[in-house]
């Protein structure tokens, strides 16, 4: 009886803490890594409506980095701005999407090596051939899209007559399209592949507009998750090594800026 009890407090001693780990394995082999991704960062991660699933440059790179370490990756789809905290709470493993590694968001959460760099596009209504800078938003009613640096830099410039702050890029598309904006600022690779996918958007990407704030994307990590940290790491070099960043990049018709 006695050793039937220690067998039976056993089970429930391996349940409870599988039940509690909520999907953190800190990097174990054969084990599901729970990554928090964005449906609305086309081409870096979106919902993909004939799949009906997540997909994108950092889905792709995530995956195959997950082939590299032995473990499975689910990927969790969130609103951007909840991305850190989701990660910070242990609600997943890794955020993977178009994030720039800013030195405030790095006292937050740990990066990775880089997997890719960009810097903001200017998007403005089509027939506008005037506006080319950031000082030529003085006046005018600009998106930006909540949680990304771009909105913080556009807030300091001072420039614009009002700032809408969007969840998506795409919804600011839309509205410029419908003349509700007079200019968008967002990614360079997310606006450019959107304007690509919607032909009929009375929008224009400004070619002239020389980006500001350029900077690079990493997978996000909980803070002290270092086996982790290294394993990707080590994938990451791996992927740099044989090509493998440069097929996906070429996939998507993106290049490292």
């Amino acid at each position: 009886m006695k050793k039937f009890l220690i067998a039976i407090l056993a089970v429930v001693s391996i349940v409870a803490l599988t039940a509690c780990g909520g999907g953190q394995t800190g990097g174990s082999s054969g084990q599901t890594l729970k990554v928090a991704s964005t449906p609305t960062g086309p081409p870096y991660t979106f919902l993909n409506t004939e799949t009906n699933k997540i997909d994108g440059i950092m889905v792709d790179i995530v995956n195959e980095l997950g082939k590299r370490i032995g473990q499975k990756i689910e990927i969790k789809p969130m609103q951007f701005s909840t991305l850190i905290s989701s990660v910070k709470e242990r609600k997943v493993d890794a955020i993977a999407a178009g994030m720039i590694m800013t030195d405030e968001r790095k006292k937050e959460v740990a990066f990775t090596k880089p997997v890719f760099g960009f810097g903001e596009g200017l998007v403005v209504q089509k027939g506008d051939n005037k506006t080319k800078t950031i000082d030529d938003l003085k006046g005018k009613v600009v998106g930006v899209q909540l949680g990304t640096t771009y909105k913080d830099f556009v807030e300091k410039k001072g420039v614009a007559k009002e700032l809408k702050v969007y969840k998506a890029i795409g919804e600011m598309l839309k509205d410029l399209d419908n003349k509700r904006l007079d200019a968008v600022i967002a990614d360079g690779p997310v606006i450019t592949y959107l304007k690509q996918q919607n032909p009929n958007f009375k929008i224009q990407v400004v070619e002239e507009y020389k980006p500001s704030v350029v900077g690079e994307t990493g997978i996000g990590l909980a803070k002290g998750n270092t086996k982790l940290l290294e394993k990707l790491n080590k994938a990451i070099d791996e992927m740099k090594k044989d090509g493998s960043f440069q097929q996906i990049y070429k996939k998507w018709g993106v290049k490292w800026e």
